[in-house]
């Protein structure tokens, strides 16, 4: 028989309430509890959503925190929509209302934890949350570890999941978004999980982007453009290890980022297939990834990889990854020479604690 993650974590959670309902309930309660410590420790997620003091205090070993009341605004921070995950509060009634309003809003695998957490006969964990429900983009964990040492540029970087994964791996990373409330959003992700971004705002659906010329970024920082222009000095522009597009495609920045990549740098780009349109899930083509629009606007590139498959969400994805080809005699040294630092290299955070 196929193990089902849901369906085990749903049997936990009911007989969980099982032994809250019955005669026997501290006996039952146990038995479910120990049902829970396996579904966990199998990888299956819990969301605690009691205020952070109180989850600080005491906590279901590997539990994420976002608190009930900040929910509507951290829903990047949780896990793609059909992934089952546990749903911990202050005690049933507000697990189950958590989780309803989880379901009514596409996590159909989000159920409650239908007993009292003061019955959990531990271990116990406190201090602040080591793990996190969210994912970064599945290309950009797969070349994650083949990626160069070097900055990162993140175009389109909207609420900075995949810069904070890379971030956490090591790389300063600077994310361009159109959307002040992304870019709040990314500056957030970044803080709680103890790295920094350089975030700019900028519409990419027209000129290029100023960019800094170095990467050291003030805490929270989201200068306006008009900003950005005024911190240009005079000295060769930034270069980056790689450059990332994800569910943002722009050709007509074709040009002005293979200026930009250093030599043998990667670009990544991930966008939904066209045949999303024809399915109804889109309306416009001009929001699709084709296979061949990534050639076509980087001629002469590499292709490393070039894949159309579903993701989590059954969405079909295209998802390209392309090699700048240092240029005869251009690339060994001029413009000041490798700009790059080096990076730490090290193992990201467990699963989570890494969009």
């Amino acid at each position: 028989m196929v193990d089902d993650p849901g369906r085990r974590m749903g049997h936990a959670a009911a007989k969980a309430n099982a032994g809250e309902d019955s005669g026997g309930a501290g006996a039952r309660a146990g038995q479910a509890f120990e049902e829970l410590a396996r579904a966990l420790a199998a990888g299956e997620g819990c969301l605690d959503v009691r205020p952070a003091a109180d989850f600080a205090s005491a906590h279901l070993p590997g539990s994420a925190s976002i608190p009930w009341s900040e929910l509507p605004l951290r829903r990047h921070e949780l896990p793609p929509r059909a992934t089952p995950f546990l749903v911990a509060g202050d005690g049933p009634e507000q697990a189950r209302e958590a989780a309803a309003w989880l379901r009514d809003r596409g996590w159909s695998a989000a159920l409650p934890l239908e007993a009292p957490l003061s019955r959990w006969p531990g271990p116990w964990e406190s201090g602040p949350p080591t793990r996190a429900l969210w994912r970064p983009s599945a290309l950009v964990r797969r070349w994650a570890p083949r990626l160069p040492d070097g900055p990162v540029l993140d175009l389109g970087c909207g609420a900075g999941r995949d810069a904070v994964y890379l971030a956490l791996r090591g790389h300063p990373v600077v994310g361009i978004d159109r959307l002040p409330d992304a870019l709040a959003r990314a500056a957030a992700l970044a803080r709680r999980h103890g790295v920094q971004l350089r975030l700019l705002a900028a519409d990419l659906r027209g000129s290029p982007p100023h960019l800094p010329a170095d990467i050291a970024p003030a805490p929270g920082e989201v200068p306006a453009p008009a900003e950005a222009r005024a911190s240009r000095k005079a000295r060769p522009p930034l270069r980056f290890a790689a450059v990332l597009m994800i569910r943002f495609f722009a050709a007509h920045l074709g040009a002005w980022i293979a200026e930009r990549l250093l030599p043998d740098g990667l670009l990544l780009l991930e966008g939904p297939a066209p045949e999303e349109v024809e399915r109804g899930r889109l309306r416009r083509v001009s929001r699709t990834l084709s296979p061949a629009a990534a050639p076509a606007a980087f001629p002469g590139w590499t292709v490393l990889e070039s894949t159309t498959e579903r993701d989590e969400e059954q969405l079909v994805l295209t998802r390209l990854v392309l090699r700048r080809e240092p240029a005869p005699g251009l690339d060994a040294g001029g413009d000041g020479g490798d700009p790059r630092p080096k990076t730490g290299g090290g193992t990201p955070r467990p699963e989570g604690r890494r969009r």
